[in-house]
C-alpha cells in the first residue's frame, strides 16, 4: 500500500514534504514574511498579513497589523525556527513558502497568529505559483 502511494505521488509530480531545517531569523517585514540569517526570505504559507489599506477604518487595521508584526518579532526575530518548505523553488519574489515552528517550544507560528486573530487564511501557495518567473 505504501509503495502504491509513493508511486502515485511520483507519477503525479507530488513530493513528500522536506524535513524541517533550523535557521535563525534576523527580521520580519510584516506578520507573514521573515528574513533569515542566510539571506533567504520565508513567507508563512496559508496566511495573508493584515494590510491597513484593507479596512475603511484605518486606525483599526493599523492597530491589528502592528500587533501581528509585534507578535511575529517577539516569537521569531533573533531566535532559531524550523522551516518546512512546501515547494522546491522560491516564488517570483524569491520567497520560500513554508510552515514555521518555533525552535524553542515547537509552536506552529501560523496557528498562533490565527488563534490570536492577527492574520487571515489565504492561498499564498496558489497565488505565488500562478505567475511564472
Amino acid at each position: 500500500m505504501r509503495l502504491s502511494l509513493a508511486i502515485l505521488f511520483i507519477l503525479f509530480g507530488l513530493r513528500f514534504p522536506a524535513a524541517a531545517e533550523p535557521v535563525r531569523v534576523t527580521a520580519a517585514s510584516d506578520a507573514v514574511t521573515l528574513k533569515l540569517a542566510d539571506g533567504r526570505v520565508v513567507q508563512l504559507d496559508g496566511l495573508i498579513a493584515v494590510d491597513p489599506a484593507d479596512d475603511g477604518s484605518r486606525s483599526a487595521a493599523d492597530t491589528l497589523a502592528a500587533a501581528a508584526l509585534a507578535r511575529v518579532i517577539e516569537s521569531t526575530v533573533g531566535q532559531s525556527i524550523n522551516i518546512e518548505p512546501l515547494t522546491e523553488n522560491p516564488d517570483r519574489w524569491d520567497r520560500i513558502l513554508a510552515d514555521v515552528r518555533t525552535d524553542s517550544s515547537g509552536i506552529w507560528l501560523q496557528q498562533r497568529l490565527l488563534e490570536e486573530e492577527l492574520a487571515r487564511v489565504g492561498h499564498a501557495l496558489l497565488a505565488a505559483n500562478s505567475v511564472s518567473k
